[in-house]
């Protein structure tokens, strides 16, 4: 019965739920619930908006609770690891190796992530993609690969890995088809953002 959050008040904190069950109630009916181990409140921290709805706790509960100010640095830090592991990667595509870590930082910050379902086709061979990718997480096979009139064997590629980098540079339609393995994340960037970014400094 105690109300750990009331709509309408100014977010402070983020929750996790460590035991119990706790429900969401906006003007005054209940709209859903959530047990150990799920979250709530993070929304009022990200864009300092007011609760959108009032928890109270169901049952007894624990819960761990972290202030906006540390929740912000994490979120902050998080960025910034994943822009620093995506610059290592993008260091090893031939196409950029000649742009400087200012160029590299900038295409880093502007990739976003795509998510696929097992099975689900990334790209089909011959259509124009126009899109790099970085595997985040997962795995994704190429198959039916041709050029120059020579068939290649099949590849997979991991996590750290990349592909699609011809189609952004050089508008080269997929070689082959690129099918997930599992679920994959990947974090991409489109021919479009690409130009924005560098500009005419990209070299051949």
């Amino acid at each position: 019965g105690a109300q750990i959050i009331k709509q309408g008040d100014m977010g402070d904190y983020f929750y996790v739920i460590g035991a119990g069950e706790v429900v969401f109630k906006v003007d005054g009916n209940d709209v859903g619930t959530a047990g150990a181990g799920k979250t709530f409140g993070e929304l009022a921290l990200l864009y300092q908006a007011p609760r959108a709805a009032s928890c109270i706790a169901k049952t007894e509960c624990g819960l761990f609770r972290l202030d906006q100010e540390h929740f912000r640095r994490i979120l902050a830090q998080q960025a910034e690891d994943q822009t620093h592991d995506a610059v290592k990667v993008l260091k090893k595509v031939p196409y950029f190796k000649e742009l400087d870590d200012a160029y590299l930082n900038k295409i880093a910050c502007n990739l976003t992530i795509t998510s696929f379902k097992d099975g689900e086709v990334v790209a089909r061979k011959g259509e124009d993609v126009k899109k790099f990718f970085i595997i985040k997480q997962g795995q994704v096979r190429l198959t039916d690969t041709e050029t120059g009139g020579s068939d290649y064997k099949d590849l997979t590629f991991g996590a750290g890995q990349f592909f699609g980098d011809a189609a952004i540079v050089d508008n080269i339609p997929a070689r082959g088809t690129l099918t997930a393995v599992g679920d994959v994340m990947t974090l991409s960037l489109n021919r479009e953002t690409f130009q924005r970014v560098v500009g005419d400094d990209i070299k051949h």
